[in-house]
């Protein structure tokens, strides 16, 4: 077949229920049907497809003769999405074949989308209805920990106000990552937003014998942006680098022009801590993954980082080596000047 030449993976079937188990085992991206087919019609076949859910969204390409119109419209009429007719023109084949997955995949990816939007939904509104209660709570404990004499039970309370600290800390970190991130956008200084975090970063680190190493680039050309939202990239990244530092070190921060991208402009994040492995490099972003013991972070920073940049268009790298320290690299694409 003309489809295994342009490198399709291909599987046949000589007859209906052969055709259905390979189908239903397989779940091919498309499906070609035949019409007349030994002990059964191409027109039952389709609509047990369609039926099945392993096969319900698997768009199917009926194969008929142009003497029998009749049998194209059941055809249609049982789930097939398009039809060709006998004899096949290879070339209309692979156009029609190409242009069904292509559609395919567009409304996968529109699916996708849907579901990652509702999910965020759901975690928005979950945080909400958990954050309010939880202020009340936390508040209470507050109280109770200037009211309560006892050693033991100050002691109990102080622990119940961390936990639901903690609580409200991952309600946060799961608002920010499921909110939308595209806001009406400004004219923004990188430096100016580097600058920023470094100052709202260090008051963590405060009597800690960690130092900051500035070479911010002068007259970087400004970038669009979110400058919230951008800081708190910044922030998340300055605070990471600080944490794996616990008996001190530096951070350098450095701006600049890419030498291979004249249209961009990137920060990079240097810490002088212990590193890290090649096998925790690869799940960095992902979300909820973290090395912090004690759950003391919920793993979303540098993810939500990721997804910040990235609505700016931009990209994030990391470098690291066991032992050598840690560098977060962000390009981000300067303001197109327009003119009238």
């Amino acid at each position: 077949m003309r489809l295994k030449e342009e490198s399709y993976d291909v599987r046949s079937a000589d007859d209906g229920q052969s055709g259905l188990d390979i189908a239903w085992e397989w779940k091919p991206d498309l499906i070609l049907l035949d019409v007349i087919l030994p002990g059964a019609y191409g027109t039952e076949i389709c609509a047990l497809l369609k039926n099945h859910p392993k096969t319900r969204h698997t768009p199917i390409l009926l194969v008929t003769s142009m003497d029998r119109p009749e049998d194209i419209v059941n055809g249609l009429a049982a789930g097939a999405n398009d039809y060709i007719c006998k004899p096949v023109n290879d070339l209309e084949l692979q156009a029609r074949v190409a242009t069904h997955l292509r559609t395919s995949r567009i409304l996968g990816e529109m699916v996708d989308i849907e579901k990652h939007l509702s999910l965020g939904r759901l975690t928005a509104g979950l945080c909400h209805e958990v954050n309010n209660p939880l202020t009340v709570v936390l508040g209470q404990l507050e109280l109770l920990t200037t009211m309560t004499g006892d050693t033991r039970q100050q002691k109990c309370v102080r622990l119940a106000f961390e936990s639901a600290r903690r609580i409200q800390a991952l309600v946060k970190a799961m608002r920010d990552y499921s909110e939308p991130f595209m806001k009406p956008m400004s004219v923004c200084s990188l430096n100016a937003i580097i600058e920023r975090a470094i100052a709202i970063a260090s008051l963590g680190w405060a009597g800690r014998p960690i130092s900051i190493d500035s070479r911010l680039s002068p007259g970087l050309p400004p970038i669009l942006g979110d400058q919230e939202k951008l800081q708190q990239v910044f922030i998340n990244i300055i605070t990471n680098a600080s944490q794996v530092m616990p008996n001190g070190g530096t951070i350098t921060t450095v701006t600049g022009r890419p030498l291979t991208d004249d249209r961009g402009v990137f920060a990079a994040i240097t810490d002088t801590g212990k590193g890290i492995s090649k096998a925790n490099l690869a799940r960095i972003f992902d979300p909820f993954w973290t090395t912090k013991e004690n759950w003391q972070s919920p793993g979303l920073g540098l993810s939500v980082a990721r997804r910040i940049v990235e609505e700016h268009q931009g990209h994030i790298e990391v470098e690291s080596e066991e032992g050598k320290g840690t560098t977060f690299r962000v390009c981000l694409p300067i303001r197109q000047i327009t003119t009238e």
